[in-house]
């Protein structure tokens, strides 16, 4: 049981080769309870469902993307009310990203889902402005949507990618400290946008958890907004924040779901990001 919340979030990756149909009994075991906000999630990456090279014009597109999420769509609508998350990719992906959850956002199919989810990066310049962008279309859909915020997962790939390409500036920053600037002007964007989103914030830093408590003010229900951690981290700072004797705000634990060849790439990203004195690899050594 994830503190604070009766689900895990898992990841599931969609094979561009198979033509077996996703499995709807994977969505039903993730049923909970009567809120979307309270129940499991599933974060659906595209950057593992198709296979990518580095060409700029490499990867699928919208109208092949709309066909393998139409197998979720007959699922979704069945009012399993599983909230679903578009993942964050590299920058020379987010166009196709937010033209898919536009898709799926005005898709008349899924008019009365409410778990539709996309997350952010902060480290990406264009942070602020994707979300006026989902803000705008959630407004336009008639929805309320779920925004993961997160820092940023591919650092080392962009700024290489960029001096390979000979830019004249990268697509995020180069300093973590603006990187921490960006998340939190971002986190009282959210905040300020709760009519129309939800926003969900991952973090394990102590420091920006204790902002956004600051941001968000006293008044709190379940469905205002949300913390979220990885699974095997973050547990002591989240056992200060979560029940009614300490902050009284619900943490989401995040757990990657999947096989050794599918989740081994996952492993060795997270080792290369947490591998400070504090991490749970340090710890177990």
């Amino acid at each position: 049981e994830a503190k604070g919340l009766t689900s895990y979030l898992g990841i599931v990756w969609l094979d561009e080769y198979s033509n077996r149909p996703l499995d709807p009994i994977l969505f039903a075991r993730l049923e909970r309870s009567l809120e979307v906000f309270r129940r499991a999630g599933v974060k659906l990456q595209i950057r593992f469902a198709y296979e990518l090279d580095d060409s700029k014009t490499a990867g699928p597109d919208l109208a092949i993307l709309k066909g393998h999420w139409g197998q979720l769509k007959p699922i979704l609508a069945k009012h399993y009310d599983i909230g679903l998350n578009i993942d964050a990719e590299e920058a020379d992906r987010l166009e196709l990203s937010l033209d898919l959850l536009e898709s799926l956002s005005l898709d008349p199919e899924l008019a009365e889902w409410n778990g539709l989810g996309f997350v952010i990066q902060a480290y990406g310049k264009r942070c602020p402005f994707v979300i006026d962008f989902v803000v705008d279309l959630a407004r336009r859909s008639q929805r309320r949507i779920m925004v993961r915020l997160v820092k940023g997962a591919y650092w080392d790939a962009e700024i290489k990618r960029a001096q390979v390409d000979g830019l004249d500036g990268f697509p995020v920053f180069t300093r973590k400290v603006h990187t921490d600037v960006s998340y939190l002007a971002c986190a009282r964007k959210l905040l300020d946008a709760r009519e129309h989103l939800f926003p969900q914030f991952a973090t394990h830093n102590a420091q920006t958890l204790a902002a956004i408590y600051t941001l968000a003010g006293p008044r709190f229900a379940v469905g205002d907004y949300e913390f979220q951690c990885l699974h095997g981290m973050g547990e002591p700072l989240y056992d200060e924040a979560v029940g009614p004797d300490k902050l009284d705000r619900p943490c989401r634990i995040y757990a990657p779901v999947g096989t050794h060849e599918t989740l081994l790439a996952y492993l060795v990203r997270r080792l290369l990001e947490n591998g400070a004195n504090s991490s749970f690899v340090n710890r177990i050594s």
